[in-house]
């Protein structure tokens, strides 16, 4: 397979993956816990995409933690997508190669870190700045705009024909990870690959509608309720607004629905940055930040404070401690940040 690309760094590590890849007969592909867009864009369009180029490969399983967010049922192959959690016994005990996509910490895998550990070879294909390279070859390529991206540069290079079915998730992959190309992480190579993969197949119009015109009512409710509660911090500077489980719950909703929240107190004007806070049912308790400045890095923020990561716009992190005990310590430490 004849590869093309300027720079030989990382045509050597694309032809690692190849390699890995063309003496595999099991592959596994997974991404962190609590699947979004961009994880199951980029699992599922590199997994329709393998068959073309290694007919040695005999299994490619794609299999996550966590739930699966309704709003992507439309996503080809997504039925054949594996549970960790629900279906174990449909797991391999080991794989000749592990693939993480959008994942920035083996600890992220959560219950799948143990098969990609004990896997023979792995791979790490990846765009958040916080990634901490954990596998025998790393692909993280922080100029692009989802991991979805960083997959059609892989296939470009190896020259692989993108499927309509490969086109459609990785549309989603960079859609969602842009925020409907709204996002300052949209680079004309962004635009670029977009009208490839429309090219190809995707149907950007369905698709569009499927993720940000389609949700459940209980949706709604708990996006009114959690924006009539959030209070402006530091003069208005920060917005931030939580959730505990009883008032999701009080919805009928799922944490799925809490999508889009946090965006939405980003727009509100003068605002720098907005934050989610939110329980989780494990006990533990989710910080999501937006930033608004070039200046102030929540992504770096979190990693210093919460042991977080993500981007320098957007970021998230898990922590112990309770709601309020959270609150208290992330509002002290963003009042620092936007002065």
């Amino acid at each position: 397979m004849i590869m093309t690309t300027e720079n030989p760094q990382k045509l050597r590590r694309y032809q690692d993956a190849y390699n890995a890849l063309d003496r595999s007969e099991t592959v596994f592909i997974t991404a962190h816990v609590g699947p979004d867009g961009d994880t199951l864009g980029s699992m599922l369009g590199l997994k329709h995409s393998l068959a073309y180029l290694f007919p040695n490969i005999k299994r490619v399983d794609c299999i996550i933690a966590g739930r699966m967010p309704d709003v992507f049922h439309f996503m080809p192959g997504i039925e054949d997508v594996i549970s960790i959690d629900k279906t174990p016994e449909k797991v391999l005990d080991r794989y000749d190669l592990a693939i993480s996509v959008d994942c920035g910490a083996l600890s992220r895998l959560g219950p799948a870190a143990r098969l990609f550990e004990t896997a023979t070879d792995t791979l790490n294909i990846d765009h958040h700045v916080s990634n901490d390279a954990f596998a025998h070859i790393n692909i993280i390529e922080t100029d692009a705009a989802a991991s979805g991206q960083v997959i059609v540069r892989i296939l470009n290079t190896w020259q692989c024909p993108v499927s309509p079915e490969a086109a459609t998730c990785l549309y989603v992959a960079l859609l969602t990870d842009t925020g409907g190309f709204r996002h300052s992480s949209t680079t004309p190579e962004a635009f670029e690959v977009a009208g490839q993969l429309q090219r190809a197949g995707a149907d950007v119009t369905y698709i569009y509608n499927q993720i940000y015109e389609t949700q459940p009512f209980c949706q709604s409710q708990l996006m009114a309720h959690a924006v009539l509660n959030a209070k402006p911090h530091a003069e208005g500077r920060i917005m931030w607004t939580s959730l505990t489980l009883k008032e999701i719950e009080t919805y009928n909703a799922l944490d799925e629905h809490t999508e889009g929240i946090i965006d939405q107190l980003r727009c509100i004007q003068g605002v720098q940055v907005s934050a989610l806070i939110k329980e989780m049912p494990s006990g533990r308790t989710k910080i999501s930040l937006r930033s608004n400045r070039n200046d102030i890095d929540v992504s770096a923020l979190l990693g210093e404070h919460f042991g977080g990561g993500g981007h320098k716009k957007a970021a998230g992190a898990s922590v112990e401690t309770d709601l309020a005990t959270t609150t208290q310590a992330l509002l002290s430490i963003l009042e620092k940040a936007v002065k």
